[in-house]
């Protein structure tokens, strides 16, 4: 009986030891890609809208994943480490966000609905936050800087703004919003360059950004 119980704590050390071995942007994308196929079968808030997002994204995060494996190896940490360093900045991200929120100096949106939090949270950790972090922080900030790249960061959020840059108004433009938004592209461009704590740590802060400010977690 000893005997079998060390063959089996063996092999769940192996297991583990293993897949702590994978990188930890694989297991994001088979997350994202299983619920892609099957989100409906476990959320019945799970609609078209979020397949729909889900399939771009899971286009674009692969292609650029790809793209970025020759020149960032950060992206390619194991699980082993880059589970902690997620959860810990996204933790902290959190803490830092409802105290903003305590103060005044942050306003979420107010008509976020439970029934959305498990699509909602699965969409930002696994597709929108480590897509983007590839984008700008796997590929731009390799080729451009960090300065370009945060700039680039904000510009593509203009869609979230509603500015249509061929059809604009320039003064009903949210430039505070803008301006947010390259800051967060700066700040997350200088975590990443840290080779301690590089895209985990950026992913695990733009998805806990996202998910307050959506009304996902300050209502926790």
């Amino acid at each position: 009986m000893r005997r079998q119980i060390i063959s089996i704590k063996n092999s769940i050390g192996a297991i583990y030891k293993n897949l702590g071995r994978i990188p930890f942007i694989f297991i994001l994308v088979a997350i994202a890609i299983y619920f892609w196929i099957n989100g409906a079968s476990h959320f019945p808030s799970w609609g078209t809208n979020q397949s729909s997002i889900i399939m771009i994204y899971i286009i674009m995060l692969v292609g650029f994943t790809v793209w970025a494996k020759k020149t960032e190896k950060q992206l390619f940490m194991p699980v082993s480490y880059s589970a902690f360093t997620f959860v810990f900045f996204f933790i902290v991200t959190w803490a830092v966000l409802l105290g903003l929120i305590s103060l005044g100096l942050l306003t979420p949106a107010s008509d976020f609905q439970m029934s959305l939090f498990f699509p909602m949270l699965i969409l930002q950790v696994c597709v929108v936050a480590p897509t983007e972090e590839v984008i700008f922080r796997g590929i731009l900030l390799e080729y451009t800087g960090i300065l370009v790249q945060a700039v680039l960061f904000a510009l593509w959020h203009s869609y979230a703004y509603e500015i249509l840059w061929y059809n604009i108004d320039i003064n009903i433009i949210r430039w505070g919003a803008l301006f947010f938004a390259f800051v967060m592209g700066l700040l997350l461009g200088f975590i990443a360059k840290n080779k301690r704590w590089g895209l985990p740590a950026t992913i695990g802060i733009h998805a806990c950004y996202n998910l307050v400010i959506l009304g996902a977690l300050n209502i926790l």
